[in-house]
């Protein structure tokens, strides 16, 4: 009898999946996903992107191993060392995170610390301004405007004017 009621019980749980999978009238074969694909012939800065976000106009932002690339559906804009985005090297910045407040101001995690750009001008953070490490992987905002930022080192927070670092002895399971 139960080998009986074992191979019914599976028929019952499998027979409406078979089905669902032969009655195919929902899906719209004549809908095609259009892809666009940007690269540095386009106006990116790099073919090497490392982290995007999306700003409330629209607006695309790219980070990429050697400056950040905004993108409004038509014009290309670029940024990189010269324009003000912190790094140790002129050439390689690596901009890994992306972030973006309240206030519509651009956060980026580099390999030198944190860029912030308002628009106009560019302050950039470094463990001699209190972040933790200057290899910043993570960028997160909360409900209050403070910023966190994932490290190689640990988690800084930044309130817009004090910094708080966290490690392993605040119970950090890790700080990489």
């Amino acid at each position: 009898m139960t080998r009986l009621i074992f191979p019914l019980i599976i028929f019952v749980c499998i027979a409406p999946i078979l089905m669902q999978c032969e009655n195919q009238e929902n899906i719209d074969d004549s809908k095609e996903i259009q892809w666009a694909t940007y690269t540095s012939l386009d106006g990116l800065v790099s073919n090497h992107v490392m982290s995007i976000t999306i700003d409330e106009e629209g607006n695309k932002w790219f980070g990429t191993i050697t400056g950040v690339s905004k993108f409004d559906g038509t014009t290309w804009t670029n940024y990189t060392t010269k324009d003000g985005l912190g790094s140790y090297d002129d050439l390689l910045v690596y901009v890994r995170a992306i972030a973006i407040d309240k206030e519509g101001n651009k956060w980026f995690g580099t390999d030198m610390g944190v860029s912030k750009f308002d628009g106009t001008t560019w302050t950039n953070y470094t463990i001699q301004d209190g972040l933790i490490s200057g290899q910043v992987r993570a960028i997160a905002i909360d409900k209050e405007g403070n910023k966190w930022f994932g490290t190689w080192n640990g988690v800084s927070k930044f309130d817009g004017t004090t910094w708080t670092n966290y490690t392993t002895k605040n119970g950090l399971v890790s700080e990489t």
